[in-house]
């Protein structure tokens, strides 16, 4: 049986491509890759929830924490989820197989700090521009 790779993982590549060309990530530029993979995360899969977005922050930061090996093993489960299906093979082209050379090369300590700017940046439900709060607010008002 041939598993396909879930929707939200190819949704959701095109706002993690910014990270590998960036060789310096200022806080700033961090946080708006994150408040656009956030924004994506809440929009595009089945399941949206601001605290499964944090949780994938904190699991992002480990990956670039564990160095070039855990980042690489991630990047090579991708590709073999992306390679099982139609189309999504090409996003191994296109993003993967680039991001998989560039993470064999990089400086560890760059990848700490990646790792460091990731988990120091915050991210409120504000941020995203999604009406998150307002509608967390109706969602109580209509459950009483």
């Amino acid at each position: 049986m041939i598993r396909r790779p879930p929707r939200s993982t190819h949704c959701i590549s095109s706002a993690a491509s910014d990270v590998y060309k960036r060789q310096d990530l200022p806080q700033s530029q961090t946080k708006n890759v994150l408040i656009s993979s956030y924004r994506r995360a809440l929009t595009y899969p089945l399941y949206r929830n601001f605290e499964l977005c944090e949780k994938i922050k904190e699991d992002v930061s480990k990956v670039f924490e564990e160095g070039k090996v855990g980042a690489l093993k991630v990047m090579l489960n991708v590709k073999m989820l992306f390679e099982r299906a139609e189309p999504k093979y090409l996003l191994n082209r296109i993003f993967v197989d680039d991001f998989a050379i560039w993470i064999q090369k990089v400086d560890e300590a760059k990848l700490a700090g990646i790792a460091k700017i990731i988990k120091e940046t915050k991210v409120s439900k504000e941020d995203t521009g999604l009406p998150l709060v307002e509608s967390e607010e109706l969602y109580h008002i209509a459950q009483d």
